[in-house]
């Protein structure tokens, strides 16, 4: 990767290093289009972040891929990036305000009526899932409804036990690395339905933790990316 800062003229200009962003580029690249690539912070890579333990590369942000992601194996593929399996042996933990929990499960330990209600609305947000059309969920019956709702809302007007509250909040903050009061409840059903639902997405085998990319992830998409960017102060 390399800055520029000329007047040179493009064909496109990208606005967002990200993968999307950087992959929107490289096809416009080989189509023989001039890009260039704005973005607001000093690396591209948005989410995806390598860092380094002792010596080795290690992901600080997106890192993981399951068998339902087909784009990104694919574009791995092209790139020469492999994967191996996530380590899955032993118990997880699961923090909340303070405290620790293990569990061995893909489901933490919580109250019977907490599980209860979570596989309730676990059936609502698939039956809710499928009206959104596809590919244009702001043409859904209640698109205009959900979208001006965010998932805290919904989750106070809608969920009873604390445990279930909790459980939806810990899933947002590790799915879309905000709080529930800032993501809009239409986005979150897309996100979904576009993640194949709650079981795929909270998963690892088969599901979308189940492998990670060999050399630190990510991190090495980045360095064959070879698109021109240019830092930007919005």
């Amino acid at each position: 990767m390399k800055t520029a800062t000329n007047n040179e003229i493009w064909d496109v200009i990208v606005v967002g290093a990200g993968l999307a962003g950087l992959k929107a580029a490289m096809e416009l690249k080989k189509v023989g289009k001039r890009v260039l690539v704005l973005e607001a912070r000093d690396r591209v890579g948005g989410r995806s972040k390598a860092g380094e333990i002792n010596g080795e590369t290690i992901d600080l942000g997106g890192q993981w891929v399951g068998p339902q992601q087909k784009l990104l194996l694919a574009q791995a593929k092209e790139l020469g990036v492999q994967t191996y399996p996530q380590f899955a042996k032993g118990a997880s933990l699961f923090s909340r305000e303070g405290l620790v929990k293990s569990y061995k499960s893909d489901m933490p330990k919580l109250p019977i009526a907490a599980l209860i209600e979570i596989a309730l609305i676990d059936r609502r947000w698939n039956k809710e899932i499928q009206s959104l059309p596809h590919g244009k969920p702001w043409l859904a019956s209640n698109a205009k409804q959900w979208d001006a709702e965010t998932v805290e809302s919904w989750i106070l007007k809608n969920v009873r036990t604390e445990a279930a509250r909790d459980f939806i909040r810990t899933i947002v903050g590790a799915l879309f690395c905000c709080n529930s009061s800032q993501l809009s409840y239409l986005y979150f059903l897309e996100y979904f339905k576009q993640g194949h639902g709650l079981e795929v997405l909270i998963s690892t085998e088969k599901g979308a933790q189940q492998d990670k990319f060999v050399g630190g992830g990510l991190g090495k998409f980045l360095n064959l990316f070879q698109i021109t960017w240019v830092k930007i102060l919005f």
